[in-house]
């Protein structure tokens, strides 16, 4: 198994917390960690930690007990393991290259350039301390000077393939003006375009009589800082917080030479050249190398990917397997999750990574799916198989040409855990369907006249009718209907509803259904039996919708149809309540989370 290279991690300081979904097609909800400690009796996950894992203050090995159920520790961390293992062993693996490289290279970071970055993040991250947010982020201070040292490392193993650019000391005046419709607290000033084109022209005029842009530019510029003499300091491509127009006009001066106006969405800049890294004054040469590290370091966050992923393709790397991450009981893991150039990526530091990252969830995931389980035995709800069954024949369906097999093999999962899942989402539907009352549902037929829409939107198979037209033939439908022409005949006819259906059959109408016009929905469930609507308009069609029966009135051959309505309108509505449903659940149980303190 070969992780991909996850880009996003290339240089974090902190990881992004994971998360962990064990049901496919249904998101659950970590209801034991949202529920409050105080309804769960104060209680708090086991996996909730930084560093090694071992349960205290309850029984060995055991992360949570819910209603005496244990869940176990080894349980948990097998998943957290198959299942989220492959970016943390990918960021250690790109780590461990970059060592390997940075030792071939000479290249040495010393622990005052670390203490640097870190002081600087302790500082970005105030009035919070630095131990608040490690804390939050399951990282502690060796991982976060890891961090600042692999992100030095990085830069300078391709700073020479960083190309020089010129770079120009400039000292600017810029004159604000307000865009339109740009409030005067975000353009800093409420001066119109034109008003500031002449304040600019007054500029040039002053520079034209031999005024220094140094002096003048303490008394127009608007530049926000505004340094002495209008100082920008050192510019070159792609700096941060300069408009690039300005970059631009900047560059194309040598020294001592001055632009025109330049207009930005925020003001007119003028710019004139002190100095050029081809020709910098002895005073900058501090500026240009502080700007130069900048622009490599800067630079090398695009470069540096590409060439770590090249250091991993020249490594011989080798994975532990899924197998691997769940021995039999009694086995202790293997000690490598992988190897780089038989340098072993410790098994027992990604299991805590894991743990940490995920375990909470998965812990909170268990013990949900415990008590949905025996909370369907003591009620008697039982999954048949055979439903199982055709929801996997429908997702092999659905995924075709791909195969369940080698999807569940990419997503780490096995197909007992899938039949699980799925056995899950029908359980938790089940325990709550009861409480959905019955709806008002209608069976419905429908005729729509399609017409072509102004703008950009268009009715395909519609020759350029206009929506008078349209409404024209509805009308006229409408007539032919009260001089009792049957509707499913003219439906059949003249209808374009779209998909066509024998005699405008719609089917059954409930609340909230998902594919069915709006219009046509809420004109349909508020007819009675035999009624007809009045035109209807909705996107690109006039209809008119003709109620044939209803819930509450209709033959016993459509009792069926009704049924099954019924039982969807049901889940679908189920899904909002099935969260305070476990709530529930979990406050009538003795769920118990273990902590290592």
């Amino acid at each position: 198994m070969r992780p991909v290279l996850f880009l996003s991690r290339i240089l974090p300081v902190f990881a992004a917390l994971s998360t962990i979904v064990l049901l496919t097609g249904f998101a659950q909800v970590p209801v034991c960690a949202t529920a409050g400690s105080a309804a769960l009796g104060g209680g708090v996950f086991a996996t909730d930690v930084g560093g090694m894992y071992a349960a205290a203050n309850g029984p060995e090995g055991v992360a949570a007990v819910v209603d005496g159920h244990r869940i176990l520790l080894r349980d948990v961390q097998a998943i957290c393991l198959r299942k989220n293992r492959a970016p943390i062993i990918d960021q250690m693996v790109q780590n461990a290259v970059l060592e390997q490289a940075c030792t071939r290279a000479g290249i040495r970071v010393t622990a005052a350039e670390i203490a640097v970055g870190v002081e600087d993040l302790r500082r970005s991250v105030a009035p919070i301390s630095l131990e608040e947010v490690m804390a939050r982020h399951h990282s502690s201070l060796p991982e976060v000077q890891a961090a600042f040292k692999h992100k030095i490392q990085r830069v300078r193993l391709v700073a020479g393939q960083v190309p020089s650019v010129k770079m120009v000391h400039c000292r600017a005046i810029l004159i604000r003006f307000s865009p339109p419709g740009a409030p005067p607290s975000v353009a800093r000033t409420r001066r119109t375009e034109e008003t500031a084109r002449a304040r600019m022209l007054e500029v040039q005029s002053q520079l034209a009589d031999g005024k220094n842009l140094d002096g003048l530019a303490a008394k127009y510029s608007e530049a926000v800082p505004k340094a002495p003499m209008g100082d920008v300091g050192i510019l070159y491509t792609g700096i941060h917080d300069i408009d690039p127009a300005v970059v631009s006009a900047a560059l194309v001066l040598d020294k001592g030479g001055a632009t025109e106006p330049v207009r930005t969405t925020e003001g007119f800049w003028i710019l004139r050249a002190v100095s050029t890294s081809g020709a910098p004054a002895k005073s900058d040469a501090a500026a240009y190398r502080a700007a130069r590290d900048r622009y490599v370091e800067e630079q090398s966050q695009f470069i540096s990917p590409q060439f770590i992923v090249g250091l991993m393709d020249k490594a011989h790397l080798k994975f532990a397997t899924d197998a691997d991450c769940d021995p039999p009981s009694g086995t202790p893991l293997p000690e490598a999750a992988a190897t780089v150039d038989g340098q072993i990526i410790p098994m027992p530091e990604v299991a805590a990574k894991c743990l940490a990252e995920n375990g909470p969830r998965t812990v909170d995931i268990l013990a949900q799916n415990y008590l949905v389980d025996a909370e369907c035995r003591r009620r008697g709800i039982v999954v048949p198989e055979s439903e199982i069954d055709a929801r996997l024949a429908k997702l092999r369906r659905l995924i075709a040409p791909q195969t369940l097999e080698a999807g569940l093999e990419a997503r780490h999962m096995t197909l007992e855990e899938l039949r699980s899942g799925f056995r899950q989402d029908r359980e938790r539907i089940l325990l709550v369907a009861g409480q959905v009352k019955p709806p008002v549902m209608t069976h419905c037929r429908v005729i729509s006249v399609k017409f072509q829409q102004q703008g950009p939107v268009t009715v395909a198979g519609v020759q350029a009718r206009p929506q008078s037209e349209a409404l024209l033939l509805l009308q006229d439908i409408q007539a032919r209907l009260r001089q009792g022409k049957d509707f499913g005949g003219l439906a059949s006819r003249t209808s374009e509803w779209e998909p066509k259906t024998e005699r405008g059959d719609i089917g059954i109408l409930s609340p909230g259904m998902r594919d069915m016009d709006t219009g046509v929905l809420t004109a349909g469930l508020a007819l009675g039996a035999g009624a007809v609507s009045q035109p209807v308009r909705s996107a690109g069609a006039y209809s008119l919708v003709q109620c044939v029966s209803t819930s509450a009135d209709h033959p016993k051959e459509e009792e069926a149809a009704y049924t099954a309505a019924l039982t969807s309108y049901r889940e679908q509505e189920s899904q909002a309540l099935v969260p305070q449903s476990l709530v529930s659940l979990i406050k009538k149980s003795r769920v118990v989370y273990y902590v290592h303190s």
